[in-house]
């Protein structure tokens, strides 16, 4: 360890980190202060965890002004609170930054992957969490899971937390696949919280929503932040089948493609372009206008998060405090190759490199390797 954390067992101090991770999320009103707006049980909309300094990751169904009777959109602002050590609230504005889908029903439940991220406008002080980097689906093998989350208790706002297990999945044939839970913690207020991996040390999953019976809810694997989309590529981050490369030699890609076998037909060539008609010939001699300024290229928001969550914990490898990495390294045991602390300094160097000026060539390239080398979870 660290350090801080010595004679604790290794699921408290995951615990604790989890918790100090974990923020709740307000409206704001005309009136009140930011500091003013967290105090107040009555604006409080659900939970959410920092996913980086500047990101709150969160259920979009909770970013609903009741009040109102609207959900607050792309743009719109926020006032998140994290509870630092001392027990004192620190106030946060930001905006929603995305919401998965972007738009939800008129009325009814908000459709998975029902996950909304937040930009703050200047970095939170305390903790933040440690996303899983393993495809969707990794955690259906039962329990060992920790979910955490705030909730109202009569008009104090308190921290819960409680273990559950993998009881199954929800949705059929072309919807983001649900995790199933059963356990405790599943009280109103609590969607938007981290579900903790106590065998990993990592959220997996955000939680979505408490079913009416009582001890089960479900949950958003962390895995569909993927869906968010790449900026100049219409098709998803990562959407499987891929091509495959099969023994001697065959190419054969996904039905999905609408081409299959070693047959296939050559692309037909570029139709000419046709030249200037002579009616437009005084445009394309007239002296030329100023140019106009080129658009802001569009952000990759899946990007930019990870590359802030990952510059994040590389940074607090040279503190004194115990840290997510830490708790990974005590769960894996010695035999891990590579090792957690070979995993946070690596994407740690690979985030501060330049990241690429255009996302979507970067992807379309990926996608044109003649081997499939990142299976299904390819950029």
């Amino acid at each position: 360890m660290n350090g801080g954390g010595e004679g604790q067992p290794v699921w408290k101090i995951l615990e604790v980190l989890t918790k100090a991770a974990t923020v709740r999320i307000h409206v704001p009103r005309a009136g009140y202060s930011p500091l003013d707006t967290v105090q107040e049980a009555r604006l409080f909309l659900g939970s959410g965890f920092l996913a980086a300094p500047q990101w709150v990751l969160t259920c979009a169904h909770v970013l609903y002004d009741g009040v109102a009777k609207r959900p607050i959109g792309k743009g719109e602002r926020v006032i998140v609170c994290q509870v630092g050590p001392s027990g004192l609230p620190f106030a946060l504005e930001g905006e929603v930054a995305a919401m998965l889908p972007e738009h939800g029903p008129a009325d009814g439940p908000w459709p998975a992957p029902d996950l909304a991220l937040v930009r703050l406008r200047r970095p939170a002080p305390y903790t933040c969490a440690y996303l899983s980097d393993r495809p969707a689906g990794t955690q259906l093998d039962g329990g060992g899971l920790y979910q955490v989350g705030w909730i109202d208790n009569g008009g104090q706002l308190t921290l819960r937390g409680g273990a559950v297990t993998v009881a199954g999945t929800l949705g059929g044939p072309g919807e983001a696949e649900q995790l199933l839970l059963t356990g405790e913690g599943f009280i109103a207020g609590s969607s938007g919280g981290p579900v903790v991996d106590l065998r990993r040390g990592e959220v997996v999953a955000v939680v979505k929503s408490r079913m009416r019976e009582g001890g089960s809810g479900s949950a958003v694997d962390i895995a569909c932040l993927r869906s968010l989309a790449v900026p100049g590529l219409l098709a998803e981050r990562a959407t499987p089948p891929f091509g495959t490369m099969l023994p001697g030699g065959l190419w054969w890609e996904g039905t999905g493609t609408g081409r299959t076998g070693t047959d296939l037909a050559a692309p037909a060539p570029a139709a000419p372009l046709p030249e200037p008609r002579a009616q437009d010939a005084a445009a394309y001699s007239a002296p030329p206008g100023p140019v106009p300024e080129p658009p802001e290229p569009e952000e990759d928001l899946y990007q930019a998060l990870y590359r802030d969550h990952d510059r994040y914990h590389a940074s607090q490898l040279a503190g004194a405090a115990p840290t997510w990495t830490d708790v990974q390294r005590s769960l894996w045991g010695p035999g891990a190759r590579p090792g957690p602390l070979d995993r946070t300094r690596l994407y740690g160097l690979f985030a501060a490199l330049p990241h690429p000026a255009a996302p979507a060539e970067l992807a379309t390239l990926l996608r044109a390797l003649p081997l499939d080398l990142y299976g299904a979870d390819r950029p």
